[in-house]
């Protein structure tokens, strides 16, 4: 299997099969490398299959923002994203307690992952305005996706479930 930073060059994409199922895949080259679908019926957990494993995410509480991560068959966390309140970020914690951090732009059109420097490792920008097509780009190799490549698609999904909570509160 390879590893995330072999893809370093290639054009990425995050598409959506379906329109009708919460599932999405990483595609690279027409074949699908990773892939994110809800695994119960209110959209709550959700399991990230590629690199040759399998994780699960959900979120920790109603009330808190923090998304945990697990293996999937284990029962303890091995990573967490918390969003830092009313700013356009939030922190990976990773089980070496190594840290990445996501930042959203003001206007939506794009988010990073950067490194505790400040450093971009990947972006991702909508393909366009009418596309649910998301485009990711590598811009650093991180031997820290590599290890952990379920860090790939939860940005799409914190992403993806704010873009529902701000359409939900304008209704």
């Amino acid at each position: 299997m390879k590893a995330f930073s072999e893809y370093f060059g290639q054009t990425l994409e995050i598409v959506t099969p379906s329109c009708f199922k919460s599932n999405y895949n990483l595609v690279a080259n027409g074949m699908t490398i990773c892939s994110l679908r809800s695994i119960n019926f209110w959209c709550t957990r959700y399991e990230v299959d590629g690199f040759g494993k399998k994780w699960e995410v959900y979120s920790a509480s109603v009330w808190k923002g923090k998304t945990e991560i697990k293996e999937s068959g284990k029962e303890l966390p091995i990573a967490s994203y918390e969003g830092s309140g009313l700013k356009h970020s939030g922190i990976f914690t990773l089980p070496r307690g190594e840290k990445l951090n996501l930042v959203f732009n003001m206007w939506k059109s794009f988010y990073e992952i950067q490194n505790e420097t400040g450093e971009v490792l990947v972006r991702y920008d909508n393909k366009s305005f009418f596309s649910s097509t998301i485009v990711v780009t590598m811009y650093k190799k991180s031997d820290l996706i590599d290890k952990y490549p379920f860090v790939i698609m939860v940005p799409f999904l914190i992403s993806t479930q704010r873009k529902h909570a701000a359409a939900a509160v304008t209704h």
